[in-house]
């Protein structure tokens, strides 16, 4: 998985490579009752997801992006601390899953 942190430019060019930059955002739990927005992109061919194998594998990289995005460095992990990263990785996967506007990647979402 990449991720786009060392500025636009960057981002851009990576992007160019592989047609589409799909943001995954979460607003991860931290002590305190506090979020903070962590973002990873990443980037496919939007051309790419013709069949069920495609979509899915593409699933799988957006769920892995959610857990970065939505994982908390407090420790320990209480069970609310948990929920609420739970519900983050949930909203951040269907929220990519709606930006990508793929049938096929949708279908695979709801299984």
């Amino acid at each position: 998985m990449k991720t786009c942190i060392a500025g636009l430019a960057v981002c851009a060019l990576a992007s160019a490579a592989f047609g589409a930059s799909l943001p995954v955002t979460g607003a991860a739990p931290i002590s305190g009752g506090t979020y903070v927005v962590k973002r990873v992109v990443l980037e496919y061919d939007p051309a790419s997801l013709t069949d069920k194998q495609a979509a899915a594998a593409l699933l799988a990289r957006i769920d892995q992006a959610a857990q970065t995005a939505c994982s908390s460095t407090h420790q320990p992990v209480s069970e609310q601390m948990t929920a609420r990263i739970d519900r983050c990785r949930t909203q951040a996967i269907a929220d990519a899953v709606r930006n990508a506007d793929s049938p096929e990647l949708t279908a695979a979402s709801a299984h």
